[in-house]
């Protein structure tokens, strides 16, 4: 059973720190949230795409719709569960 979370307090307490966002797509964007809104639509810095868990480029900043992410997790956290907005 997995644990659900208000995502708008763990998003803004990860500002300027490493994400990874899955898309509905199973693309996966690394990069650095720099900021989300009120729909909570999130804007990446350094951004990478990776497919399958192989980097597929790079694409510096990028804004991703809340209504194709599947879940954010702060990148660096070992424990699974640890900080993941789903």
């Amino acid at each position: 059973m997995s644990l659900h979370l208000n995502p708008k307090p763990f998003l803004s307490g990860v500002a300027w720190k490493p994400m990874m966002v899955k898309l509905k797509c199973r693309i996966e964007y690394k990069g650095y949230l720099i900021s989300i809104d009120g729909c909570m639509n999130m804007q990446l810095a350094n951004t990478k795409v990776c497919r399958d868990e192989a980097l597929s480029g790079h694409l510096g900043g990028v804004l991703i719709r809340s209504s194709v992410t599947v879940a954010a997790e702060a990148a660096g956290l070992s424990a699974p569960g640890d900080a993941v907005a789903r």
